[in-house]
């Protein structure tokens, strides 16, 4: 790679060539390309025919006297015996200390080296490099001076390369007070170097894409820039790391150690804080800033990469890292830092044993679960409770930790379960606190233990305030088993909860109307915050949502909360919203997405950390695929292990009953019998037998109509009917239904299934609605009314292909007669002849809606669709409207 941006530099090189002796100072940051541009000035110089005598200096050649000079000696074109006598007289310099070293042989070897430098190639110009002078040693710098004040009538160009900012001022102060030496400044690259730095590596396109973070995190250091296009150009690597180190290191110690005291200390540290983390003067710390930000390393005195911090943090010792970490501690501390800027010295490594820890630590923690940063809590909370002693402080820690890692992973709250229990026993956890391991004791199955801290709670409460708390009701909502356990009229909101003053009583367990649950499900979501114990009244809230009709709402919500468990890292509310959100699009007939929800659940979380809630995704995955017609991946799914402890939680409701449907559609009718039954037991023993939540008894009566039981069908589809309550239009679509199946009087069968198939059209539960149409369709077709079959065949078919339902599409295609049989096929170019308004009524006509409905459909009037059939009639040949097709097809 060509230099960039350095024609200016090379140009004021080239020219001093041309004249009398020179010398010139060129410095620059680390990484700027010195040494680059010393090299190719050389060679160039050397191409048009000048003498080059070169040296490198280095940290650990710095005190050996004369290896500079022994370097260039080594580099003149000396006869032997000249060149064996100045070698013996540089390494006797060299053998002996500078003291011993008397005045007289150091003059004589002064004017012998110029004698030497001063007779090379006569008539020829001679170029001196030394690269890295500030690294010289002393010997070697005084005889240079000695020949920079007496060079000015030679050929001769010396040229010097240094790190901005480098310690050696008697030198350089020296050198640039002489008439013919210059100081040549190498600054950053600008953009436009940087993307013809790029173009060159990596091509126009590529370059145009990268351009802005090259210069981000490079500065206009062209070394850093090499490492990116390198670490780009392979897909990955650490080039950049190694560079960052390499422009840290050789800006010497200062510079490095200041490097590392940014590094460690937070952005927002000033300087005078790091100084007195390093015991620095501020004029080191100025200087070395000045240094790291001229080698595009700093911005503000602040890493402009964290890739280039985390660079220097791993390049320190695991000792020196700990060592600036505690100091750091210290200095934030006492400086009144927030609590967790000073906690994250602690993360990374400060020693722990201060007496304020525990509390600083804590206290970061509390406030990270705040900011809803769930990991980074559990760190700072695994430290504060190894350090905690008093029983309350590791219970309310212990609290904390739970509730961070129940965020992550439910799995890992297990191991803090024993404790809480006994915490909120002795009465070291009240109130919100003492509520939430309620929730990881009943994801995980433990119902006893979860009454027990209830009633512990409630006892506690009673001392306090002599009043009673049975169960709450957010949690009796989904935790069904709880009502067993206390009476829904005795469940009241739980103290301490600050939702409690919302939830006076439970729509979903109470029956209460459609709107009322409307309001109480609004008012929840709009109060809940994203922890443990909220979990349980945001589920029935979204859950009566969906069981109101309101799906619209149900889904918006989902979003919402999702959108904020995604922003927060909580990945336990990421999979339980999507399984949710899975459910609200399955009501609602979209199975793709519904599908796609369940998965991304079961990936958030695998089996073993949904514990006994793995009857939700579960469920939730076997009810799609199953209506999907993907019987081997339900069949999949259904082997997947499910922890006894699921059959206490609701969760095996849903599963039981998606196993049950499951069975259904794959004929087993006697297991689709015995799960259907269990799932009714279960909900007569919690006394929560409501077909709001699971309608079993339609798919038992479905399962004995197949048996050819008729009788004991429509008793279990007339049961359903009498336990319905006024607050769920769904369940009643879905019980009428059930009850047209087991109807002997196909008029009557038609009438009812024309209710539910209203009911589902209002509710917008379009894979319910096609289900119904295809079952209107069989009871038209009993009758003879074929042409009418035929139309709601093809709606439903529409329906279902929409809805992503294979197997009630393709049923539909394989029925007797098919739903396009014996229809006429109109002309290839009728349908040209028809307007916009004709088109759409055709379409509507041909999906069964009758003139009635089409009108209140497109807002006209039942006499203008009247006259638009007659000319549809006329222009497509037809006489009928059970002959219109299904779709324009042009």
């Amino acid at each position: 790679m060509s230099l960039v941006e350095r024609d200016t530099e090379l140009a004021f090189l080239d020219e001093c060539v041309n004249g009398t002796g020179r010398a010139v100072l060129v410095s620059g940051a680390p990484g700027l390309g010195r040494t680059a541009l010393l090299a190719e000035f050389t060679r160039r110089a050397a191409a048009r025919g000048a003498v080059h005598l070169g040296a490198v200096c280095a940290p650990t050649e710095q005190d050996v006297p004369m290896a500079v000079l022994d370097q260039l000696v080594r580099d003149c074109d000396l006869p032997p015996k000249s060149a064996e006598r100045m070698s013996a007289r540089i390494a006797n310099a060299m053998d002996e200390e500078p003291p011993e070293y008397g005045a007289a042989q150091f003059a004589e070897l002064k004017t012998a080296l110029w004698h030497v430098l001063c007779t090379q190639r006569p008539g020829r110009p001679i170029v001196v490099g030394v690269d890295d002078a500030h690294l010289a040693d002393a010997q070697s710098l005084r005889w240079l001076m000695y020949f920079v004040r007496r060079m000015q009538d030679t050929r001769v160009v010396l040229v010097f390369t240094e790190c901005t900012g480098a310690w050696w001022p008697e030198f350089r102060s020296e050198l640039l007070r002489v008439p013919h030496a210059e100081l040549l400044t190498l600054k950053p690259l600008s953009g436009s170097a940087v993307r013809c730095m790029a173009v060159e590596e990596i091509g126009e396109d590529e370059a145009s894409r990268i351009q802005a973070g090259l210069r981000r995190d490079a500065g206009g250091n062209p070394a850093l820039v090499r490492a990116l296009l390198e670490d780009h150009r392979a897909g990955g690597g650490n080039t950049f790391q190694r560079a960052v180190i390499t422009c840290v290191r050789r800006g010497g110690p200062a510079v490095h150690a200041v490097a590392q005291g940014c590094a460690v200390l937070p952005p927002e540290a000033s300087h005078t804080l790091l100084g007195e983390m390093l015991d620095f003067p501020s004029t080191t710390v100025r200087d070395a800033v000045t240094v790291l930000g001229a080698a595009g390393l700093l911005r503000s005195g602040r890493f402009r990469s964290d890739t280039a911090r985390a660079a220097v943090l791993d390049d320190m010792p695991a000792e020196l890292s700990a060592r600036m970490r505690g100091r750091a501690a210290d200095l934030l501390h006492k400086d009144g830092a927030p609590a967790a800027v000073v906690a994250d010295q602690f993360a990374a490594g400060a020693d722990l044993h201060r007496p304020w820890v525990t509390t600083v630590l804590a206290d970061a923690g509390e406030q990270a679960l705040v900011d809803a940063r769930p990991a980074r809590a559990a760190g700072y909370l695994k430290l504060a409770l190894d350090r905690a002693r008093a029983p309350q402080e590791q219970a309310v820690i212990r609290a904390l930790l739970a509730r961070a890692e129940w965020q992550l992973d439910p799995v890992g709250v297990t191991r803090h379960l024993p404790a809480l229990v006994a915490a909120v026993r002795d009465g070291l956890l009240t109130g919100r606190q003492a509520m939430e391991p309620v929730t990881y004791l009943l994801w995980h199955g433990h119902s006893d233990d979860a009454m027990a801290v209830i009633h512990e709670v409630a006892h506690f409460a009673a001392k306090v305030n002599g009043q009673d708390r049975p169960p709450p009701v957010w949690l009796c909502c989904v935790y069904l088993e709880l009502l067993a356990m206390a009476p829904p009229e005795e469940i009241v909101p739980a103290s301490g909860h600050g939702l409690a003053h919302l939830v006076p009583r439970s729509p979903l367990v109470c029956g209460d109307g459609a709107d009322e649950a409307v309001v109480w499900a609004q008012q929840i979501l709009q109060a809940f915050r994203l922890d443990g114990a909220s979990l349980a009244p945001v589920a029935a809230a979204l859950g009566a949502l969906v069981h109101a009709g309101r799906l619209d709402r149900a889904g918006g919500w989902c979003t919402e909360v999702l959108e904020q468990a995604q922003s927060r890292g909580s990945r336990t509310w990421q999979a339980f919203l999507h399984v949710v959100h899975a459910l609200v699009l399955l009501r609602g007939g979209d199975l793709r997405a519904a599908r796609h929800g369940a998965e991304q659940a079961l990936e958030l979380l695998p089996a073993r950390s949904w514990s006994a809630a793995i009857g939700l995704p579960l469920g939730t995955a076997v009810l799609v695929t199953t209506e999907q017609g993907r019987y081997k991946e339900a069949a999949e799914l259904l082997r997947t292990p499910v922890p006894r402890a699921t059959f206490r939680t609701p969760f095996a409701l849903l599963y039981l009953w998606a196993r049950g449907r499951y069975h259904l559609a794959t004929g087993d009718l006697y297991a689709a019998l015995s799960d259907f039954r269990s799932c009714g037991q279960i909900m007569g023993r919690w006394g929560v037998d409501l077909p709001a939540l699971i309608p079993w008894r339609t798919d038992l009566a479905e399962a004995y109509r197949r048996l050819g039981r008729a009788e004991t069908a429509r008793e279990h589809a007339r049961d359903q009917w009498n336990q319905l309550s006024g607050g769920d239009a769904h369940a009643r679509a879905v019980t009428l239904r059930a009850m047209a199946a087991v109807e002997d009087d196909p008029a009557k069968r038609q009438a009812i299934l024309r209710d539910a198939m209203e009911e589902f059209s209002a509710l917008g539960a379009r894979l319910d609605l096609a289900h119904t149409l295809a079952d209107l369709s069989e009871a038209h077709a009993a009758t003879g009314e074929h042409a009418q079959a035929r139309a709601m065949a093809r709606r439903a078919g529409r329906l279902a292909r929409e809805c992503g339902a294979e197997a009630l599409a393709t049923s539909l295609s394989a029925a007797p007669g098919g739903a396009d049989a014996g229809r006429p096929v109109p002309a290839p170019d009728s349908f040209a002849r028809l307007s916009f308004a004709e088109r759409k009524v055709a379409a509507l006509a041909a999906e069964g809606y009758t003139n009635r409905q089409i009108a209140a459909t497109l807002h006209v009037t039942v006499s203008t669709v009247e006259q638009h059939l007659t000319r549809i009639y006329r222009k497509l040949g037809l006489s009928r409207r059970s002959d219109l097709p299904s779709a324009d097809p042009a």
